[in-house]
């Protein structure tokens, strides 16, 4: 992908045009699918800014979000984005929790070795989930 265009990518991810936005999320799912498994070097660099945009109160620009972390799962498997899980559930946002939770459920059954994925990071962020008073 060259030096600059990872960095460059990643900052389109948390533009305030939620157009182009949605459009750097959907370019980054299209590569992950792209390029397979040599995207595995980029799975963290992307991953965290993908979730973040789960936030979002425009229900397009999380449905582009889910999509875009579908695309890398497929394409690099769930082991390579557990460790942004945690960080990212630590995020006092309700919505972000409720579709990264969502789909991670959906997803986890999908993945044929996650019982020896190394999920531990997210245990005290998911309890913080469960305790949280958020509807």
């Amino acid at each position: 992908m060259g030096a600059e265009f990872p960095g460059v990518l990643k900052q389109r991810l948390n533009d305030s045009n939620k157009n182009l936005q949605v459009l750097a999320v959907d370019i980054t799912g299209s590569l992950a699918v792209a390029m397979g498994k040599p995207f595995d070097k980029y799975v963290k660099v992307f991953t965290g800014p993908i979730i973040a945009v789960l936030s979002d109160n425009k229900a397009n620009v999380r449905a582009a979000g889910v999509a875009a972390l579908e695309n890398i799962r497929k394409s690099c498997s769930m082991e390579m984005m557990a460790p942004v899980f945690g960080t990212s559930l630590a995020n006092e946002a309700p919505a972000l929790r409720k579709e990264l939770l969502t789909w991670f459920s959906t997803a986890i059954k999908e993945e044929p070795d996650a019982a020896k994925f190394d999920f531990s990071g997210m245990i005290s962020p998911l309890f913080s989930c469960l305790q949280d008073r958020n509807a």
